[in-house]
């Protein structure tokens, strides 16, 4: 028995001592609500009549534990975290084998873009920003539309009803800090008012191991710091609501995020000048009518801009490129959206009928950003006009039964403005294009048993689909090859489950089989130096997940949660068919453990641990399984004044591996000091 397992099974034979049943488990909020409003690390149990794939995780999960956004939804069963570095670094999350780029990611219900055409960095998320998290695992509800085969990472950052000021102040290794706060203040009977910002920055200049590019030679290794990357972040949440006379309500809600570092290179090749420059701005207005007896209504509109610039300097960062000047290069995006939701939910019907109209569209353009003046000039634009038509409707015809059903789709234009292109030896015409797609998605799913048993069953089957991007049906880079004949990226998803609730042990278990099928994965394909987007990839996952949670006693929580997966590649490429999809382990576990000591000291012990993974899709380069132990202990003085501090990765496991190009931070600590008033 390997150790993460003798762990689990120790603290198995503990929970059995103190009478608490040994089953798997997490800290799920997929739940039912035992008639508490609190569950251990801050996630919220979601009623049995919401989807099983609904989690929602509020802000005490992460405040103080120097958690990024990733390592923060890597904790939930089923989700999977790949990570580049410290504060800041390139990360993403997969969801039950579905990558990346298929997991919708957005804030306060918009849709967040990668400027450069591949999937939404998580590292740019400040968490202190938010209220909460919402996770919909291989699932897109109606009002997101079908674009989503991994389901949906939602950020919300509008200020719940309550009164929250909030001061926050913490620093860490590698010389991290943060800095936030939090404000509301009702202005007038009508009129509220809510802002929250925040300062964020690290050094990030951990040691790590330089291997001379000779990985399997020890003898030349040396030990080394990590220079240039440093990273730093402002951003920001500034909201108005007012009650009408009519007891309507209108929001406007202002998210700003700007963020900045240098870019350090691999190990044996530091750069000194290259860096990096990301902004966001996005304001919405909503407005909601009052509740009748059948009827709701929304409208609203959302502007957005979003900038991603990169830069170089040839002579001092040898990146491979022929001309010996600054390099500067990125994009722009401006998106405008507009929404009209209509629900319907009559009070007094028998069968408990619900239901849900949703229109929107969007607007975008993407231009270049670059020097514009040594090397290269990209005289080109994208645009595009979309337009997003979903419904959905659920009814329970007795207390056993509750039906739901999504249906949406998905019209777009796309328009390449005729441009040209020059660089150092030569000059190309980009000609214009245009192209026109239409997509569709659907999803129903099924409750057994009534809302007040303690056991219910649940199933449900979905078929999604990842529209490309505008980068990756027209690529406006050098050396990118375009591709407008690409077909949308399409998944199958399914899974049947049960969930169980006992009041006598205060028990919650789930247990849920599922399957991930997609289809015409876009695969970006190098011959020489010429990329090109294809329509390649099939995969298939097979899993388990099983999440418990257990509050017997008032001093102790318990949670665990775990995923048993079978995660293959079935591509028709004989290298990679049948093998192990990259960065997806076999078998996962997380663990937490809670104490509420005396004198208001919470002690929270957490292990995580992940099977063997591949880096490649032709399983050549496999990486070792990995254990985590991280622990924090919070002191909370006259209740409105916590400290807490944080060490992760207490054994200082080396996360580097000798096919990683990129080395991780080993032993952090962290002290944070929150203050309410």
């Amino acid at each position: 028995m390997n150790a993460p397992h003798a762990r689990f099974f120790a603290c198995a034979l503990i929970s059995a001592t103190l009478g608490i049943p040994s089953v798997f488990a997490a800290d799920s909020a997929s739940v039912q609500n035992l008639g508490t409003s609190e569950i251990l690390s801050g996630l919220k149990e979601s009623p049995f009549t919401e989807s099983p794939d609904f989690i929602t995780i509020d802000s005490k999960a992460w405040e103080g534990k120097s958690l990024s956004a990733g390592e923060l939804l890597s904790k939930e069963a089923g989700i999977q975290l790949q990570k580049l570095g410290g504060m800041g670094s390139f990360e993403t999350v997969s969801v039950r084998g579905a990558s990346a780029k298929t997991v919708l990611i957005c804030i306060d219900g918009i849709p967040v873009q990668d400027a450069g055409g591949g999937a939404v960095s998580l590292g740019g998320m400040d968490l202190n920003q938010f209220e909460r998290v919402e996770i919909y695992k291989n699932y897109a509800p109606a009002k997101f539309g079908g674009n989503a085969i991994g389901g949906v990472i939602n950020f919300v950052s509008k200020p719940e009803a309550s009164n929250r000021n909030r001061l926050l102040a913490s620093y860490g290794s590698h010389n991290s800090y943060e800095l936030s706060y939090a404000l509301t203040h009702k202005l007038s009977d009508r009129l509220k008012l809510s802002s929250q910002a925040g300062f964020r920055h690290s050094d990030n200049d951990y040691e790590y191991l330089d291997r001379n590019d000779t990985k399997y030679n020890t003898e030349d290794d040396t030990v080394r710091t990590r220079q240039n990357a440093d990273y730093s972040q402002f951003s920001g949440t500034h909201s108005l609501r007012y009650m009408h006379s009519g007891h309507s309500f209108s929001s406007w809600i202002v998210t700003h995020s700007n963020e900045w570092g240098g870019n350090p290179g691999k190990e044996n090749n530091q750069t000194y000048v290259a860096g990096f420059e990301n902004s966001l701005l996005q304001a919405k207005y909503l407005w909601e009518s009052p509740y009748t007896d059948a009827w709701r209504l929304e409208a609203g509109a959302a502007g957005k801009v979003e900038k991603a610039v990169s830069h170089s300097y040839f002579p001092l960062d040898r990146l491979g490129y022929t001309y010996n000047g600054y390099m500067e290069y990125g994009a722009i995006s401006y998106t405008a959206r507009p929404e009209l939701r209509l629900f319907f939910e009559p009070f007094h019907c028998p069968y408990k009928i619900h239901g849900g109209l949703h229109l929107t569209g969007d607007f975008e353009r993407v231009e270049n950003r670059d020097n514009n003046q040594i090397a290269s000039r990209y005289d080109w634009h994208l645009e595009k006009a979309q337009g997003d038509l979903a419904a959905e409707f659920g009814i329970s015809p007795n207390s056993l039964l509750t039906f739901d059903l999504n249906l949406s789709g998905r019209g777009d234009y796309i328009h390449r403005s005729r441009g040209v292109l020059f660089n150092a030896v030569n000059r190309d015409t980009l000609p214009s294009a245009r192209k026109k797609h239409l997509y569709w998605a659907a999803r129903t799913a099924a409750l057994f048993g009534k809302e007040e048993w303690p056991a219910q069953g649940f199933a449900s089957v979905a078929r999604y689909f990842r529209a490309p991007q505008m980068l990756e049906l027209y690529g406006v880079y050098q050396n990118v090859l375009s591709n407008p004949n690409l077909k949308a990226e399409t998944g199958l998803n399914w899974e049947v489950g049960f969930r169980f609730a006992e009041n006598r042990f205060k028990n919650t278990l789930q247990v849920l089989y599922f399957e991930t099928r997609s289809k015409d994965g876009i695969t970006w394909v190098t011959s020489g130096s010429l990329v090109k987007p294809l329509n390649m990839d099939e995969a298939l996952t097979r899993g388990v997940e099983f999440e418990w949670s257990n509050r017997t006693f008032r001093f102790l929580d318990l949670s665990f949660k775990g995923t048993v997966q079978n995660p293959r590649d079935l591509s028709n490429a004989k290298y990679y068919n049948d093998k192990y999809l990259p960065n997806e382990p076999v078998f996962s576990e997380h663990l937490i453990c809670t104490w509420h000591l005396p004198f208001q000291i919470d002690l929270t012990g957490e292990l995580h641990y992940r099977s063997k993974t591949y880096c490649d899709r032709a399983n050549k380069e496999s990486v070792d399984s990995e254990t985590l132990l991280h622990a924090s202990v919070s002191k909370t003085f006259k209740t409105k004044t916590r400290f807490t501090f944080a060490v992760n990765n207490i054994t200082d496991e080396d996360h580097q591996n000798i096919y990683d190009s990129y080395p991780k931070p080993g032993r952090e600590y962290k002290a944070t000091i929150i203050q309410d008033f």
